[in-house]
């Protein structure tokens, strides 16, 4: 039989396909169960232990091997009186299962079951039990790295690896006991040309584990858990089959078990020469290559292509997964016909989320476009080809409608005509990019105007396209649906954006500015801002050099942002920090200044192996004086930081200036009254 021949395939029941592969199942099984006695029992990997017996007494059941059915159904309850009670077992309870499944191994029946191999190799006929002798010691374990020490000739003879259920490896809270069991259809493994016998891992004692209190069992189910706050739920149809080239991390066993958790059919692979055989044989709906297998993408690319020329009623999507964001696996990845890149994901959350956007597009908001023409039958002819494919669209025939169509609709792209009475295109593109909140939405002129040099005019006044009259449906949909796309994927990729720099604690100054320009507009009473000079940075960086000079000053950030007990902080200038405060009255303000710079000054930094002692100059500015704006109180705090180096406590609080006209009038008339009366 042809391993690609589709009808025949299709006959095979998935039950019988899984019993093709028990023994290598129930094996790798026991060693998983022999890691979790010697370096620690886990919680999640008895849930998904629970769910593969279940799915395998299911198949047994199927295919009349009832014994082995009723075996593994036993121990699925026995695994479940530890998961009913979320607790750990201790080591007896512990032994008893290993000594299980060691059983359920041993007593396979000798049931013939066909083997199929690829051609022109014939179709054998193995038992269980001769099929489970096949298997080198490796492939019986959960991977190479699991296999018991008294496997080998010698201790020196176990490899080194990461060990994704090791002593080492975080693992998860508690999985719902109650998940239901799901099958997935595996392919058959040829045989083995060199058997090597198993020998039983006979059990050792290990100290008991303690059983999860209710307290730690409650915390772990709180909605604080990963993934729990920010769920996603896949929507798919029926008979859905995933295939997971996974290496077994921490991130891709969340997911698997979130994936479970929901009630779709997972193929774990764990080889690429797999994944290529099965992907000629059973199609899939969704393949997931973890970051492990990055290098992999060029020659999964043929197979790709051949899956889906084969099978092109049946969409198959390709999620690949990066640990680092680079352009030369960008390529690998677009020339491999992968759909969805997922570059660095923080959590299983970001990878589902990408899954869904594939699955079901529809559940994204649909794309809104403002069309700005004066030509009724123009504006209705743009308008029905966008909401024919599926966008929103709101229709602006006065051109001084703009800014308040604008404000109402919140548009993710605009639509505009460059000839309309009353204002042009060009003047209104300006007007829009003069309001904070559209300068960046896209602009694209529909014109029937053939002027190049009217053209670049627009283009200059800020629009982002030029398209001209007539036009074709398709391109007009295309040229809408690739801006906006691109817009929205920049705007939540500036979303995301982190505040603030991960090695030295410090937030981005736009940021910073932008906080303090809330505060004035809101009309902040209490706070202020900190303004920290180094004096001589000039003369510091002749002396040390610029490389030096950086290092250091990443130094003074991180000790800055310590000192400032979670403020934000950031580095404004060259050598100059400033930091915000919404708590504190001015007086404190100044305290807090005269803190940070006594505690820089007597810290000794080191420069070139040598120390270094700081010159510091302080500026104190609240935000009671009411300034106009974020600007005028950045000025205002920096003079007077200037100020503060004429003085013996290098530290000067703002003065409004009919304030210190007042103060100089008043020590003049002090001066006169002393001089006379010294006469």
């Amino acid at each position: 039989m042809n391993l690609h021949d589709e009808s025949l395939l299709a006959d095979r029941q998935p039950a019988r396909q899984l019993l093709l592969r028990l023994p290598d199942r129930i094996g790798k099984m026991l060693g998983r169960l022999r890691r979790f006695e010697r370096s620690g029992w886990d919680i999640n990997g008895l849930a998904m232990t629970r769910s593969d017996v279940c799915r395998w007494a299911d198949a047994c059941r199927q295919q009349g091997l009832d014994p082995t059915a009723e075996a593994l159904s036993e121990f699925a309850s026995n695994l479940d009186q530890c998961l009913a009670i979320e607790s750990l077992p201790d080591a007896d309870m512990g032994a008893r299962w290993l000594s299980q499944a060691e059983q359920i191994l041993a007593e396979l029946p000798e049931t013939p079951i066909e083997v199929v191999l690829p051609e022109p190799l014939p179709i054998l006929q193995l038992s269980l039990r001769e099929a489970v002798l096949q298997m080198s010691a490796d492939e019986l374990l959960e991977d190479p790295h699991e296999a018991p020490a008294d496997l080998y000739s010698s201790p020196e003879d176990v490899a080194e690896a990461p060990d994704p259920w090791g002593d080492n490896v975080q693992h998860f809270g508690f999985l719902p006991v109650a998940a239901p069991p799901v099958a997935a259809p595996p392919v058959a493994a040829p045989p083995r040309a060199a058997p090597v016998p198993v020998r039983p891992d006979p059990p050792s004692p290990a100290a008991p584990i303690p059983a999860v209190t209710p307290a730690q069992a409650e915390a772990l189910r709180s909605p604080t858990r990963s993934g729990a706050a920010d769920a996603v739920q896949l929507t798919v149809p029926q008979g859905f089959r995933l295939y997971h080239l996974t290496a077994h991390g921490s991130l891709s066993v969340e997911l698997d078990q979130r994936l479970e958790a929901q009630g779709l059919e997972i193929e774990l692979l764990e080889d690429v020469e797999e994944l290529k055989e099965l992907l000629g044989a059973l199609p899939a709906d969704v393949i997931l290559i973890d970051a492990d297998f990055s290098h992999h993408l060029d020659g999964l690319g043929e197979s790709v292509h051949q899956a889906r020329k084969r099978f092109g009623k049946r969409r198959l999507l390709v999620v690949a997964i990066s640990a680092a964001d680079d352009i030369t696996l960008r390529l690998s990845a677009r020339r491999a016909g992968v759909d969805a890149l997922v570059v660095a994901p923080q959590s299983a959350s970001d990878i589902l989320k990408r899954l869904q956007a594939l699955l079901d597009p529809e559940r994204q908001e649909s794309y809104r476009v403002l069309i700005v023409e004066d030509d009724r039958s123009q504006a209705l002819f743009a308008e029905g080809i966008l909401r024919n494919a599926g966008m929103e669209s709101m229709v602006v025939l006065d051109a001084l409608g703009v800014m308040p169509a604008l404000e109402q609709f919140h548009p993710d792209m605009i639509l505009m005509d460059l000839n309309m009475p009353g204002a042009n295109g060009i003047e209104l593109t300006a007007l829009i990019r003069e309001h904070e909140d559209f300068a960046h939405t896209p602009i694209v002129f529909l014109s029937g105007e053939s002027s190049e040099d009217l053209q670049f005019d627009a283009i200059d006044a800020g629009g982002d396209d030029f398209l001209s009259k007539p036009i074709r449906p398709r391109h007009l949909i295309s040229a809408v649906q690739s801006r906006v796309r691109r817009h929205r994927s920049l705007a939540k990729r500036q979303s995301k954006r982190p505040d603030r720099d991960a090695a030295t604690g410090l937030v981005y100054r736009s940021a910073l500015i932008d906080l303090i320009s809330d505060n004035l507009q809101a009309g902040q009473n209490k706070g202020g801002l900190v303004f920290v000079e180094i004096d001589g940075l000039g003369l510091l960086r002749d002396r040390i050099g610029l490389a030096a000079l950086e290092q250091l000053l990443g130094d003074v950030s991180r000790a800055l942002t310590s000192l400032a007990s979670g403020k934000q902080v950031t580095r404004i200038g060259d050598g100059s920090y400033l930091v915000l405060d919404t708590e504190r009255e001015e007086s404190r303000l100044e305290a807090l200044g005269s803190v940070i710079r006594g505690s820089l000054i007597e810290k000794p930094f080191q420069a070139l192996g040598q120390p270094v002692r700081l010159r510091l100059s302080v500026g104190v500015c609240a935000f009671a004086h009411g300034f106009a704006n974020a600007n005028v109180m950045l000025n205002s705090v920096e003079k007077a930081a200037r100020e503060a180096r004429g003085n013996d406590r290098g530290i000067q609080r703002y003065k409004p200036p009919k304030a210190a006209e007042t103060e100089r009038a008043s020590a003049a008339a002090s001066m006169v009254v002393e001089a006379l009366q010294s006469r």
